[in-house]
């Protein structure tokens, strides 16, 4: 996928599973996405969301990965990550906040 194209998809990802939980929780939600560029020192190279346990751990959900190559897509839960991944975050800003400095 292009990068405007894949961006817009991984938006409209997040909408979809993310604003649903907001209705059902029935609370205001103050949700950004950002991206993390992994480095050789972060605690995700080399396993997988289930591995981590991710949305648990952190708090909040990986709705894309950009590979070293550019491309863009969504992640099996089996992949596991590498150095210079680029992961896509969707979560409460604090959690995002905490999450940048531990990944």
């Amino acid at each position: 996928m292009a990068g405007s194209e894949a961006i817009e998809s991984l938006r409209l990802r997040s909408e979809q599973e993310v604003l649903p939980l907001q209705e059902r929780n029935k609370e205001k939600h103050n949700l950004s996405i950002i991206s993390i560029q992994l480095s050789e020192s972060s605690p995700l190279i080399g396993n997988t969301l289930q591995d981590i346990d991710f949305r648990l751990r952190y708090h909040c959900m990986v709705v894309g990965v950009e590979n070293t190559e550019g491309h863009i897509g969504t992640i099996p839960a089996k992949r596991q990550f590498a150095q210079g991944d680029i992961v896509w975050v969707v979560g409460e800003e604090a959690d995002l906040s905490m999450l940048s400095m531990v990944i």
